[in-house]
């Protein structure tokens, strides 16, 4: 895989802030809320990122209300790690330790990850070779 896991999160990451904050007109409140964060952590994450709210505020004559069409990003971020870590599972014949390398993580937060997505209702496959004489 091109880079590391948590560099493919982080830089799609920042595209999901700056979507947030496009689409609330650089609100941080409305754009935390449509990304299922608290809004100190959204604060905290811009200051770590450098993204500079300026170029998300409306011009003075711009006082539509947008909530009603910021998405909620929180599944589609979700969704996109959950992407990768099955992508590694497959290439490495569900190979936990070896997807977990290849992906930059430690097999505890690889399983960590599969455990929430399954908490979320996202199906992950046990490996094919479960029950069938290899160990997990």
């Amino acid at each position: 895989m091109r880079g590391g896991f948590y560099d493919i999160i982080k830089d799609f990451e920042i595209r999901m802030f700056t979507c947030a904050l496009k689409c609330s007109r650089g609100n941080i409140t409305v754009a935390a809320e449509a990304l299922g964060i608290n809004r100190q952590t959204l604060s905290e994450k811009l200051k770590a990122n450098k993204i500079d709210l300026s170029e998300f505020l409306p011009k003075p004559e711009v006082k539509k209300e947008v909530s009603n069409y910021v998405p909620k990003l929180e599944r589609v971020w979700c969704d996109h790690k959950m992407m990768l870590i099955l992508q590694a599972l497959e290439s490495n014949n569900w190979n936990r330790t070896k997807a977990a390398a290849d992906l930059d993580v430690s097999l505890r937060m690889l399983r960590y990850y599969i455990k929430a997505a399954r908490q979320k209702g996202i199906e992950i496959p046990e490996s094919p070779y479960y029950g069938k004489g290899y160990t997990r």
